[in-house]
């Protein structure tokens, strides 16, 4: 079993807590935040010796070239995995307003990344209305062009509806590796 947490940039410090499987970090891409950020937070992941795993997200990407230079920056520190979102704005700050938009750049590929994660919704996404069609549309093109694709949910509090979720992706005949997110310990509030 694989296990992997997500911190905000204020708990990086609190990394050294961690037990040793616990691998990977997920670092979100905050909205409003400079993209160089994630890149610093992943380079003080790599410190504590986690593997970083920044979300991208589409829509709050200005330019081809912030995403460039973003790619740019973990490549330099040789971060190879990403998770790829849309994000939770319903309006674009730039060229990309999908995750499909990104993966069809053609840049990805430049910049040493081995393994993408696209987000999977058990229980809808707000945001995308046709979640399940994307999500067959980025699979396909991981198997496409050769690159490892892992499917990540959200969090939830319903392993019925997670449950009858995995089985109509692997009825879709969709075999990628699903992680299933679970909320860890929070605050009422943060709920």
């Amino acid at each position: 079993m694989e296990w992997s947490l997500e911190i905000l940039p204020r708990q990086i410090d609190q990394l050294e807590l961690l037990p040793q499987f616990i691998e990977e970090i997920y670092i979100p891409a905050i909205p409003g935040s400079d993209t160089k950020d994630l890149v610093l937070i992943s380079k003080a992941v790599l410190k504590y010796g986690k593997i970083p795993v920044p979300h991208i997200a589409a829509r709050n990407l200005s330019s081809e070239r912030e995403f460039s230079d973003l790619l740019k920056g973990l490549a330099k520190i040789k971060v190879d995995r990403i998770l790829l979102i849309g994000g939770s704005s319903l309006h674009a700050l730039g060229p990309y307003a999908s995750t499909m938009d990104l993966l069809n750049t053609g840049i990805i590929e430049d910049y040493g990344i081995k393994v993408i994660d696209i987000a999977g919704h058990p229980e809808g996404n707000p945001y995308d209305p046709d979640a399940e069609l994307h999500l067959m549309q980025k699979v396909n093109w991981g198997a496409v062009n050769k690159v490892s694709m892992r499917i990540l949910t959200q969090w939830s509090f319903n392993p019925m509806a997670i449950n009858a979720w995995i089985q109509q992706v692997r009825d879709q005949n969709i075999t990628n590796s699903i992680h299933v997110g679970i909320p860890g310990p929070t605050k009422i509030k943060t709920l």
